[in-house]
């Protein structure tokens, strides 16, 4: 019969996390957390395999992340590591013992992108593309679907999950608006928006008060993102690879345009900070990338400024 200390030296960092970590640390945390961590640990049992916890050490972890960030690019590469360094920390913890020392680790430098939003002509542009969508959705012409989606989230700026978690029952029509409930935000507090008529008239045409949900249980979140995805792609907005092409740029919209109007974004966003929301500004809405034009070259002589001397 194999000893504890037998048993604890061929774990893994599956099962750390499937026996230690998941019921001790991550108990009530949103699937999305959960989701992040169990793709670190696919990653790292695809490079690496099954190594035994007590095994890791640094030269290890550092070749790891060497032909990681070949596949994923530095920033998905850090987010994946931070992730597994965070199981070998709790493997360090005296209380675990499974590990005499954590492994060091460098996170990478991440190249510096401007943030993207959609602009305003750019999100006219998906509405109008979206009215063309076929089929139906919860129940509801998909157009009118998508319509009553995106109005929302471009008028309140919600993360996506919470955007599909949003109950028929927070909608209040006599007070024009809706709330957010606090067990579907990541700060954890509720909020109310208070919603333009078109946006309630949009609500109005997929809204069914038996339904739990607002917007159905039709689809998952993974596919809303993959179809809006391709709905940028139909209506021709500029998404180069890495700039966030999914619903997040959204939420810098309502950024973007609360900075430019002299609202308060950090409290529009439930942000803890505005060092935070300073991230989610594009330039083009909010003009702190702007400079002046540089005199043009191609001007022609007879087009340049002349001077007239007297004397």
């Amino acid at each position: 019969m194999r000893t504890s200390s037998q048993r604890a030296s061929g774990v893994t960092l599956d099962g750390l996390f499937t026996d230690h970590y998941l019921p001790l640390r991550l108990s009530g945390s949103s699937p999305k957390t959960v989701a992040a961590y169990r793709t670190a640990l696919n990653h790292w049992r695809r490079l690496v395999g099954p190594m035994p916890v007590r095994q890791i050490a640094s030269e290890g972890f550092a070749r790891f992340q060497g032909r990681l960030v070949q596949e994923v690019g530095p920033a998905s590469c850090n987010t994946y590591c931070a992730h597994l360094m965070v199981l070998l920390r709790f493997a360090a913890d005296e209380d675990v013992g499974l590990l005499a020392r954590p492994p060091k680790w460098r996170k990478l430098k991440e190249p510096k992108r401007s943030p993207l939003a959609l602009t305003l002509e750019e999100f006219r542009k998906v509405l109008a593309t979206v009215q063309k969508e076929e089929g139906r959705i919860g129940g509801y012409p998909a157009a009118a679907w998508w319509t009553a989606l995106l109005l929302v989230c471009w008028e309140t700026g919600l993360r996506y999950t919470a955007l599909l978690l949003l109950r028929s029952i927070d909608v209040v029509w006599d007070s024009g608006g809706l709330f957010c409930q606090a067990d579907t935000q990541k700060d954890k507090e509720a909020m109310w928006f208070e919603l333009p008529p078109h946006v309630l008239e949009a609500i109005r045409a997929v809204y069914d008060p038996g339904r739990e949900l607002l917007f159905g249980r039709d689809v998952t979140i993974e596919t809303v993102g993959r179809w809006f995805r391709r709905i940028l792609d139909r209506s021709g907005i500029y998404a180069p690879k890495g700039c966030g092409q999914r619903f997040h740029r959204l939420r810098r919209s309502k950024a973007s345009y609360t900075e430019a109007m002299g609202g308060d974004p950090t409290r529009a966003l439930g942000h803890s900070d505005r060092s935070v929301t300073e991230r989610y500004f594009d330039p083009r809405i909010v003009g702190a990338a702007k400079q002046p034009f540089m005199p043009s070259p191609l001007l022609y002589s007879s087009e340049q400024p002349r001077f007239r001397v007297y004397g």
